[in-house]
C-alpha cells in the first residue's frame, strides 16, 4: 500500500503522472473512488475537487491496454473493487507483509490502515510524521512526488492510496517469488484479467497486440523536446522543405519537428508540427511515385523518382508522421498494403489493378479477344509491353486458356514485379521508424492505418473531443456562454453533412473545423497530446477579428464569438473556416 499526499485543487494529472510511474503501468488505466461508482479515466483534465475527490480519499487503480479501456469503458470489470476479486481479501500488517482476511468488511484501506509512517497535522498544521518507532518529524519540503503544498494555507488536500495488488490486462515477468506468493487457485481472476505471475503464455493469442499497444509502444521511443529537427517550409512546396529537412545529416527521427512556415510569424509548439504533417501527408500521396484512385493509391514505376530516392523519402516521413501522432497515410490500396506486409507473391492482381490507363487498355483488349483475328490486332498494340514482360512464346496460337495465361502474365508484370524495386525502396523508408517489421507481424491490426475507409468523424465525436471553460457559473458571462454553446452543438450538425462556404462555394465540413482548431484535419489513432478546449470571445476579449472565432493550433483553443442568434454565429464560423489557410489568418 502506498499512500501519497496531494492538493485536490491542483489539477488531476498531478495524480495520475504519479500513478504512471509505477513500474507495471499501462498507458490508460481507470481510477476508481472507493465507496461510489465513480470511474476516472487516465486522460481526463481539470482539478480533483471537479472530480468529487475529497479529503482522505481512498483511490483503486485498474490497468488496462488502450483497445481493452476503449471497448470496456462502461463495463463492469473496469469497476472491479478488491472485495470482488475472488479468493481471500489481501491486507497490509504493521510488518506490510500481506494477510489473509476473508471478513474484512470493507475493500480499501483507511489512512489509519496504511503500515509503516502516517501523515497527520500537529496543533501548528504543519504535517509531521509518526513513525512507530517515534522518529523526528519530517518536513513537507522531503516528501517525494509532484505535490509539495502546506496544508497551514487551509487548502483541501486528498491522500492516495495505490494498494500493492495490480491488475494488468497482459501477462508480465512475475515480480514475487514464489515462497511470497499466494496460490494461484486463490487469485484467479475474471477472463478478462492477467495475473502477475511468471507462467508461459499458453497459446499465440496472447502475444497478439492490439493497434493501440502497438502504437504506444512505437511512440514510446519518441525522445524529449529540448532538441528538435527544424524544418523551414514554403507552402507553395511543402514536400520540398520537408524532403531538405528530413535529409539533413543531423536529422534524428525520434525527436519532434519544429516547423518554421516562412513569411509567418510564430513559434511551433504544435500547432505548426501538426499542419506540415498534414499537408505533406496529402501532397505524397500526389507523388508521381502512386498511380490510382486518390483513396486507394498503388506504387508505380518513376525512373527518375527511383533514381533521387523519392520512395525512401516518402516513406520515412509517412512513418515518422504516424508515429509522432500525424494522420494516418490512409489512401494505400489494398494491394499495395499486402506487398509492403511481405505477400508480393502471394497477391492476384486483375487488370483494374494497372493504374497506367494505356497499359490497362491495352491489356483489357487481350482479355476480350474471342477471335484468332481479335488476339492478332490485341497482341500487335500491346508488343513493347509482351516483349518487356517475356511473354513473347504465349502469343504463338490463340485458345482461352493461353490468352487468360497473356493476361495474367502481364498484369502481375505491370502491377508486381517491375515495381518490386520501388517497393523495398519505400519499405526502406517506412523502417526507419520500424513499421515494416510491425506491418509484417501484425498485419490485420494496422491495416486501417493505411488502407482507406471512409471517414468516422462525427458531429457527436467532435463534442466530445472538445473540453467547455465556461466563466464562472452564475455570472452573466455564464448565461451568454450556455447560449453560444447550444448554437455550437447545431453548427456541427451541420457541418456534419457539409455547408457551402460563402466565398469559394466549396464544402466545409467537420474535417475543415478540426483544421482550424488544431492544425490536423483527423484525429491521431492515439489522440491528441493536449485536449482541444473552447473558450469565449466577450467585447472586450475580441479585439483583433472584431466578431470573428479565433483560435490557437499550439494550445487547441478555439474562441467561439459572443453574438445575438445563430445564423450570425453560424455564417461567421463557416467564413472562419473557409478563409482560415494559415497560421497568421487563424
Amino acid at each position: 500500500m502506498e499512500m501519497r499526499r496531494f492538493d485536490i485543487s491542483h489539477s488531476i494529472q498531478e495524480l495520475f503522472d504519479h500513478i504512471g510511474s509505477n513500474e507495471v503501468a499501462s498507458e490508460i488505466f481507470t481510477v476508481h473512488l472507493a465507496g461510489s461508482r465513480s470511474t476516472l479515466e487516465s486522460t481526463l483534465d481539470e482539478t480533483m475537487e471537479f472530480y468529487d475527490i475529497q479529503d482522505r480519499s481512498t483511490l483503486l487503480v485498474m490497468w488496462a491496454s488502450v483497445e481493452h479501456f476503449l471497448e470496456n469503458e462502461d463495463a463492469d470489470t473496469d469497476h472491479m473493487s478488491l472485495e470482488e476479486v475472488p479468493g481471500p481479501s489481501r491486507r497490509s500488517n504493521d510488518t506490510g507483509t500481506p494477510t489473509d482476511n476473508e471478513d474484512a468488511d470493507t475493500d480499501h484501506m483507511s489512512l489509519e490502515e496504511v503500515p509503516g509512517p502516517s501523515w497527520r497535522s500537529n496543533d501548528t498544521g504543519t504535517p509531521t510524521e509518526h513513525g512507530d518507532d517515534g522518529t523526528d518529524p519530517m518536513s513537507l519540503e522531503e516528501v517525494p512526488g509532484p505535490s509539495r503544498r502546506s496544508y497551514d494555507t487551509g487548502t483541501p488536500t486528498v491522500t492516495f492510496h495505490m494498494p500493492d495488488v495490480l491488475f494488468p490486462r497482459r501477462r508480465r515477468a512475475a515480480t514475487t517469488t514464489a515462497s511470497n506468493r499466494q496460490d494461484e487457485d486463490d487469485w484467479q481472476l475474471s477472463r478478462d484479467e492477467a495475473i502477475l505471475d511468471d507462467s508461459e503464455d499458453k497459446g499465440p493469442a496472447d502475444d497478439k497486440e492490439t493497434l493501440m499497444e502497438i502504437l504506444v509502444r512505437l511512440m514510446s521511443n519518441v525522445k524529449d523536446q529540448d532538441s528538435k529537427n527544424i524544418i523551414n517550409v514554403d507552402r507553395a512546396s511543402v514536400l520540398d522543405g520537408g524532403f531538405r529537412g528530413f535529409s539533413r545529416p543531423s536529422f534524428d527521427p525520434w525527436r519532434p519537428l519544429d516547423v518554421k512556415f516562412v513569411g509567418e510569424d510564430g513559434f511551433d509548439t504544435g500547432g505548426p508540427m501538426r499542419e506540415f504533417m498534414r499537408l505533406a501527408t496529402t501532397a505524397i500521396s500526389e507523388l508521381a511515385i502512386f498511380g490510382g484512385d486518390p483513396t486507394s493509391r498503388m506504387i508505380v514505376l518513376d525512373y527518375m523518382s527511383l533514381n533521387k530516392r523519392r520512395y525512401f523519402q516518402a516513406g520515412r516521413m509517412l512513418g515518422y508522421f504516424l508515429v509522432h501522432r500525424g494522420p494516418c497515410p490512409s489512401f494505400f490500396s489494398p494491394l499495395l498494403y499486402s506487398m509492403i506486409a511481405g505477400c508480393a507473391d502471394e497477391v492476384n492482381p486483375n487488370v483494374m489493378d494497372i493504374t497506367d490507363l494505356d497499359l490497362q487498355l491495352q491489356v483489357q483488349m487481350i482479355a476480350d479477344a474471342t477471335t484468332v483475328e481479335d488476339f492478332r490486332q490485341a497482341v500487335q498494340k500491346a508488343e513493347d509491353l509482351i516483349s518487356l514482360a517475356g511473354c513473347v512464346f504465349l502469343t504463338v496460337g490463340f485458345n482461352d486458356k493461353q490468352r487468360d495465361t497473356l493476361v495474367n502474365a502481364l498484369t502481375r508484370f505491370v502491377v508486381v514485379d517491375r515495381v518490386r524495386g520501388p517497393i523495398e525502396q519505400f519499405q526502406d523508408g517506412l523502417q526507419v521508424m520500424g513499421l515494416v517489421k510491425e506491418i509484417q507481424a501484425n498485419k490485420e491490426a494496422l491495416r486501417s492505418l493505411f488502407v482507406y475507409t471512409p471517414s468516422s468523424l462525427g458531429s457527436e465525436q467532435i463534442k466530445q473531443l472538445f473540453t467547455i471553460k465556461w466563466s464562472v457559473q452564475g455570472s452573466n458571462r455564464a448565461g451568454l456562454e450556455r447560449r453560444i454553446i447550444s448554437y455550437w452543438f447545431d453548427l456541427l450538425l451541420d457541418l456534419a453533412v457539409g455547408v457551402d462556404g460563402p466565398v469559394t462555394k466549396q464544402k466545409v465540413g467537420l474535417d475543415t473545423l478540426l483544421t482550424f482548431a488544431t492544425g490536423a484535419d483527423c484525429i491521431p489513432p492515439l489522440g491528441f497530446e493536449t485536449i482541444p478546449s473552447i473558450l469565449f470571445l466577450h467585447d472586450n476579449d475580441n479585439i483583433y477579428l472584431e466578431g470573428m472565432p479565433r483560435s490557437n493550433t499550439c494550445a487547441m483553443e478555439l474562441h467561439l464569438p459572443i453574438v445575438g442568434d445563430f445564423e450570425t454565429f453560424k455564417d461567421r464560423m463557416v467564413a472562419a473556416l473557409e478563409m482560415a489557410n494559415t497560421f497568421t489568418a487563424i
